[in-house]
């Protein structure tokens, strides 16, 4: 099976890269327009990135294509080529990802096998299921390094999981004993209740 046209909205993406980037807005614009009278696909807003973001993530206009495609409100994206989407390899994937679930045609006009990956049914489907994997595995991958880590920590003798709050388990007896309430005492502390009752309790268990 086959796509035979560029669902719509047709969503052009421009951004570019200071310093190390040799291709302008303006000849992305112009690649992306020639692309569009050759396929007679109609570019129903173009999203410019012209500001440069130290974390990938950060892009306002970026972010909001990306909630655009989780919505599923993209049909077609059109980009120069997949890096202005993500310099990062893992973000890259994941919005990927996300607009090969949701069925979002994503066009590089420098990258045209992938084009032709989506266009195929089959090829579209294994690709899907191969980022799956791949997230799985990282995943697993992040889990076992964070186990690892801590059983270092632990040999070494440090400390484990975020660091206590300043209030010990004996100052919050004391302090319920005069009647103050346990929402006093975390707003006094700024702590959570949950964290006052967690100090009582100690208390109360070292005295049994």
């Amino acid at each position: 099976m086959h796509i035979l046209s560029y669902p719509k909205p047709v969503i052009a993406y421009l951004r570019t890269i200071p310093i190390v980037d040799k291709v302008s807005i303006e000849k992305q614009l112009q690649c992306i327009e020639e692309w569009a009278k050759e396929h007679g696909v109609g570019i129903d807003r173009k999203i410019v990135e012209a500001k440069e973001y130290k974390a990938e993530g950060k892009r306002p206009l970026f972010k909001n294509l990306w909630n655009n495609v989780k919505e599923k409100q993209v049909g077609t994206i059109v980009v120069f080529d997949l890096s202005r989407l993500s310099r990062k390899p893992t973000m890259l994937i994941e919005f990927l990802y996300d607009c090969l679930r949701n069925n979002i045609l994503v066009i590089s006009i420098s990258e045209k096998w992938f084009e032709e990956i989506q266009k195929d049914t089959r090829r579209r489907n294994t690709l899907l299921l191969f980022i799956e994997k791949l997230s799985e595995l990282r995943l697993k991958y992040i889990s076992e390094q964070t186990k690892i880590g801590m059983a270092a920590a632990r040999a070494k003798g440090k400390p484990i999981g975020r660091p206590r709050k300043k209030i010990t388990p004996k100052e919050t007896y004391e302090l319920v004993k005069k009647g103050y309430s346990m929402g006093w005492i975390a707003r006094k502390y700024n702590v959570s209740v949950s964290t006052v009752k967690r100090r009582l309790k100690e208390y109360l268990q070292r005295k049994i």
